[in-house]
């Protein structure tokens, strides 16, 4: 069995440094082998980055905006988005990019799902998909 973790609270400002890596090593620790962020999760991707790194775990994070300056919700910020995201995390692949509460209009648009699709093809991505 996968155990996952939601990584929203690393991202909170309140919690330090040291108390976000105790709450990252308790999850290795009690067998978590997923992680879930994002880029709207404050500083949760950088965190994430510092404490698994090299760490046999599948990271999924979500994206489709809050990359300056590129425009929210079109194919280049689904491609500035995860670059963004493997580099914050450390990682050459994602194990999963989510499009992240999008109204139905944007995941049907053709740019996003090229872009998407395009960075599993280069192996950016192992999976894709939609979190909302």
């Amino acid at each position: 069995m996968k155990l996952g973790l939601g990584c929203g609270a690393l991202g909170d400002a309140r919690l330090d440094e040291r108390q976000a890596a105790a709450l990252v090593d308790a999850a290795l620790r009690v067998g978590v082998k997923v992680f879930d962020t994002a880029r709207s999760y404050g500083e949760s991707e950088g965190r994430l980055g510092r404490f698994l790194h090299q760490r046999a775990v599948t990271i999924s994070t979500k994206g489709g905006y809050g990359v300056e300056p590129v425009r929210e919700w079109t194919g280049a910020a689904i491609t500035a988005g995860i670059e963004r995201a493997r580099h914050e995390l450390g990682v050459d692949r994602l194990g999963l990019f989510h499009l992240h509460s999008c109204p139905l209009e944007v995941l049907q648009r053709p740019d996003l799902l090229e872009a998407l699709e395009s960075a599993k093809r280069q192996g950016l991505v192992e999976r894709i998909g939609y979190a909302g």
